[in-house]
């Protein structure tokens, strides 16, 4: 590997005044930036007939991990698309990591591998979904609620036999699910 030198802007030699240097150094800072939050990793969405991110591009994936745990492959769709929008290198700022957006102590505790690897957090994300919907007998209002937001505060809505707090999570991921069903039902890629 060579070394650098200093760190020079090329625009900075080569432009008459601030103007360019700015223009160029604000390029680098956004190519710096996407590097740094990990935006410019080896994922690229595919794209659909739409020109859009395809939504089906995990489906193989997804019914692999729904068959495994028993979860609803549209849940685990919808969590992922809504958590990650079909990231698996997306990190969020509490540190939760990939595709389903777990927390690494969560994943710990799961015994999953790798949640950046997609079918590793598909599989975590849909194992908390299986245990979060076992805990509240089925009930994907407060499953739901529990992923998004953790369990103590459902748990003593639950007890009290209140309804699961509704949060616009919820409607995001019941709207993804339908859309992925449809999706992926049509066939697209």
């Amino acid at each position: 590997m060579t070394s650098l030198g200093p760190l020079r802007h090329p625009a900075r030699a080569t432009a008459s005044g601030s103007r360019g240097w700015f223009r160029g150094a604000s390029v680098l800072m956004a190519v710096g930036l996407l590097f740094v939050t990990g935006c410019a990793s080896t994922y690229v969405a595919e794209e659909g007939p739409s020109g859009r991110p395809s939504t089906c591009r995990f489906g193989p994936l997804v019914r692999r991990v729904a068959s495994e745990t028993q979860v609803d492959p549209g849940l685990i769709a919808g969590v992922a698309a809504v958590e990650s929008r079909w990231n698996p290198r997306a990190k969020s700022r509490s540190g939760a990591r990939g595709l389903m957006q777990v927390m690494p102590s969560t994943a710990r505790g799961l015994r999953c591998g790798d949640l950046y690897e997609p079918l590793e957090g598909l599989r975590c994300g849909a194992r908390l979904l299986a245990r979060l919907l076992e805990r509240y007998a089925g009930s994907e209002p407060y499953a739901l609620a529990a992923y998004a937001q953790g369990a103590r505060g459902v748990d003593a809505a639950y007890r009290a036999g209140r309804p699961a707090p509704r949060q616009p999570f919820l409607d995001k991921v019941q709207r993804e699910r339908a859309r992925w069903l449809e999706a992926c039902r049509r066939g697209d890629p």
